[in-house]
């Protein structure tokens, strides 16, 4: 659920940026930045001992290795989200005069 929402939040936020800037670096970077807001709010709730769903034990700690692979899986989140709204943002600005005008 959590992925599937990300590339819905992703695409849409691309598409919304296609509309608006028309420049397809900024869907990019759109996507990246929601892309790390969506995980670092999961990463923030999944921190919270007594949340529902959380699978972690209540005496986990928080080590340099796992902080590490929170930082890599972030950047990925990033990326990811930055891929799919620049999807989102093409989808928006395929046939718009600027790219069109581009293409010839």
């Amino acid at each position: 659920l959590n992925f599937a929402l990300s590339l819905l939040i992703g695409f849409v936020v691309g598409l919304i940026v296609g509309r608006i800037a028309v420049r397809r670096r900024l869907g990019f970077l759109a996507g990246a930045l929601a892309g790390a807001v969506f995980y670092l709010i999961i990463f923030l709730v999944s921190l919270i001992s007594s949340y529902p769903g959380n699978l972690a034990v209540n005496g986990t700690t928080l080590t340099t290795g796992s902080l590490v692979i929170s930082f890599l899986l972030f950047c990925l989140w990033s990326i990811g989200g930055g891929l799919v709204s620049l999807f989102g943002t093409w989808v928006a600005t395929v046939r718009h005069p600027h790219y069109l005008k581009l293409g010839e």
